[in-house]
């Protein structure tokens, strides 16, 4: 349900940036930045969820840091939408040094955290990768959210590499292109996490038939 809502705040991203465009509003994107930000939430929210076990596993005595490190995220996160709601709110502002500055600023706060947390996330996949090879009880689950996990951190660091190119593009077209394959690619992050529930389930239904079948006899 998480990456089904955060696939469709990533498309409402895309319409509501094209709409925008097309109407020439002008410099404000808040509905795109406002599904953007729904979506990287969803995206924490989803990662942190699925890896919790491997967080526990992995930094037992440490957890409740991990956790607080977690809500810092949401909070930067949300902070993108802001500057657009201010310029909303008071049109005066448009233009300023002051609202240019604030809108880059939580959107390369943003980006940093996501790094950040990918970077974290990755590292700790890796480790449990490691780890388990060496166990025989090794959970396979985990380690398919391991390998996923892997894929979904590169795919972001692509994203976010590219996201953060857009805000020093000109002109301003060149630069919502960009925004538009940063997004395309993040698209591949909710496919992999996509596409690691399905190998997940098709594990479940495996580990069901058999032991089914070990019952039979």
């Amino acid at each position: 349900m998480i990456l089904l809502m955060a696939t469709a705040s990533l498309f409402g991203a895309y319409v509501s940036s094209a709409i925008i465009d097309s109407m020439e509003i002008g410099t404000n994107l808040l509905p795109a930045e406002l599904f953007e930000s729904i979506t990287e939430i969803l995206y924490i929210l989803f990662s942190y969820k699925r890896s919790e076990y491997i967080l526990v596993k992995l930094y037992k005595n440490n957890f409740k840091s991990i956790k607080a490190f977690i809500f810092i995220s949401l909070i930067v996160v949300m902070l993108v939408p802001i500057p657009g709601a201010v310029a909303l709110i008071y049109p005066q502002a448009i233009g300023t040094r002051a609202l240019s500055l604030a809108s880059k600023s939580t959107v390369i706060a943003s980006g940093a955290v996501i790094l950040l947390f990918d970077t974290f996330f990755c590292v700790s996949f890796i480790r449990y990768l490691r780890i388990t090879s060496l166990e025989e009880e090794g959970d396979p689950r985990f380690r398919i959210i391991g390998k996923y996990g892997v894929m979904a951190c590169i795919f972001g660091y692509a994203a976010f590499a590219v996201y953060l190119s857009s805000i020093y593009a000109t002109p301003k077209i060149l630069s919502r292109m960009i925004e538009d394959c940063a997004r395309a690619i993040f698209l591949f992050v909710l496919g992999t996490l996509i596409a690691m529930k399905v190998a997940l389930n098709n594990r479940a239904m495996k580990d069901n038939l058999s032991r089914t079948s070990a019952t039979k006899k």
